[in-house]
């Protein structure tokens, strides 16, 4: 069904210019907008760049000037403070202990017929004490590794906790405590 319009020509004209007067000013403010928005924000970014480019010449106006006039006790602060941080960190290294050393000196005089079942390292700032717990095939073979611990020259003293000899497997258990200094296995001037 079609519709009729039975007003008369003029003041559907008058009409339709009324709807075009709003969608016309609609218009106009959506380019503005669109034109508007961009160049505002880029004047927000060239403002924050000017002000960050005024601080750099601040920041580099400072630096040339503390670069034209040295200040020798700032300098010999600086060169204090990183020698005294390089001398701590030297003192350290010197008592950090070389394990592989420490360990390597006390297998180095195991015979192959002593079997440890277990051992204890313990370090003290003077002092490295091991605690051997083992067996041995007979008296001779325990007494030969005792003696070689003596006469190890990284060994400072040998002590022999507990012996006990079976006479029906013809074995000494046995429990030994070794002392060495910290200085015989510990890392020379911090090298390694």
């Amino acid at each position: 069904m079609k519709q009729i319009n039975l007003l008369p020509p003029e003041v559907v004209a008058q009409r339709s210019r009324n709807r075009a007067v709003p969608a016309l000013v609609l218009a106009v403010v959506a380019a503005s907008v669109a034109v508007l928005a961009p160049w505002w924000m880029l004047q927000g970014v060239e403002a924050s760049l000017d002000e960050q480019l005024v601080k750099q010449q601040a920041f580099l106006g400072i630096a040339d000037a503390v670069s034209e006039t040295p200040d020798e006790t700032f300098e010999s602060r600086s060169l204090s403070a990183v020698t005294a941080k390089v001398t701590a960190l030297n003192q350290l290294a010197k008592r950090e202990i070389s394990w592989t050393k420490a360990l390597t000196s006390i297998e180095s005089v195991i015979p192959k017929d002593i079997v440890l079942s277990s051992y204890t390292v313990t370090p003290t700032n003077t002092e490295v004490i091991y605690s051997l717990v083992g067996e041995a095939p007979s008296n001779l073979s325990f007494a030969t590794f005792v003696e070689s611990l003596r006469q190890n020259e990284n060994v400072e003293k040998v002590v022999v906790e507990g012996f006990v000899f079976s006479p029906t497997k013809s074995t000494v258990n046995f429990t030994v405590q070794v002392t060495s200094e910290v200085s015989s296995i510990q890392y020379v001037g911090g090298a390694k």
